[in-house]
């Protein structure tokens, strides 16, 4: 059972950190390029979207770098949005969500400008949890995927398949951890 709520100081080298000058945080490509060796075992866009953009303010800071690996399935919408646990930001609106994104008369949100030509921009990132999870207020042994990146993705996903608006299946990140 893997804690998420581990929130001791991430094991992440700070030397692995995007660098910024004022309020300029370094391009994805420079990074890479600094970096990507010492993340020869994760993919590139899986570290753009997650790591790059988030770094140590993802709730997920806590999993080890190293010891991670990754796949690229195809998933179902409904598999995503009846498998994947939204562990932080767990709300989800159906008819607000969909009203957020879609933007009725205004510039579509990129998320649901991608979703509404059938597949989103960039897969969604998903921990496997094969005994589940443990938070700080309960166990929840079958949580098989839990959501690490791509919660507004999700959040359009799940708005369009309850509303039975056309979905299609997706491809999705899928992490594990090596001692899991």
């Amino acid at each position: 059972m893997i804690n998420v709520d581990n929130y001791q100081p991430s094991p992440w080298p700070d030397d692995l950190a995007p660098e910024w000058e004022g309020f300029q945080k370094e391009s994805f490509a420079r990074w890479w390029t600094r970096v990507g060796q010492r993340l020869a075992n994760l993919h590139p866009t899986l570290c753009e979207q997650w790591l790059h953009k988030h770094w140590k303010q993802s709730p997920a800071a806590f999993l080890p770098l190293d010891h991670i690996s990754w796949r690229l399935d195809r998933m179902t919408t409904a598999a995503i949005v009846d498998q994947v646990h939204r562990e932080w930001a767990r709300t989800l609106n159906t008819e607000h969500d969909f009203k957020v994104f879609h933007r009725n008369g205004g510039e579509k949100h990129p998320t649901a400008r991608a979703l509404d030509l059938g597949a989103w921009d960039y897969p969604i990132i998903v921990l496997e949890t094969p005994r589940g999870i443990r938070n700080r207020h309960e166990e929840l042994p079958d949580v098989r995927f839990m959501l690490i990146e791509g919660h507004q993705r999700h959040r359009y996903l799940a708005a369009r398949y309850r509303l039975g608006k056309e979905v299609f299946d997706q491809d999705v990140f899928v992490i594990a951890l090596a001692h899991a």
